[in-house]
């Protein structure tokens, strides 16, 4: 991809996902790298009462995309 896609997360190009938070927020830098792509944290095991399934409702009443 252009650097200029990865510059510019919030371009249409770029769509929400979900991550494992004990495998891709397991350091601040990961922390930071994922959720600057977008990756919104998922406990695995928690059910779907948690914070991240807040946050995805947010994204999705704005219109925005989600890949599960």
């Amino acid at each position: 991809m252009p650097l200029r896609t990865f510059l510019f997360p919030n371009s249409p190009r770029f769509r929400w996902t979900l991550g494992a938070k004990e495998v891709c927020f397991s350091t601040p830098r990961h922390s930071l790298f994922f959720r600057l792509g977008k990756v919104l944290p998922i406990v695995r095991g928690d059910g779907i009462y948690q914070q991240s399934m807040n946050e995805i409702l947010e994204e999705l009443h704005k219109g925005e995309w989600l890949h599960i």
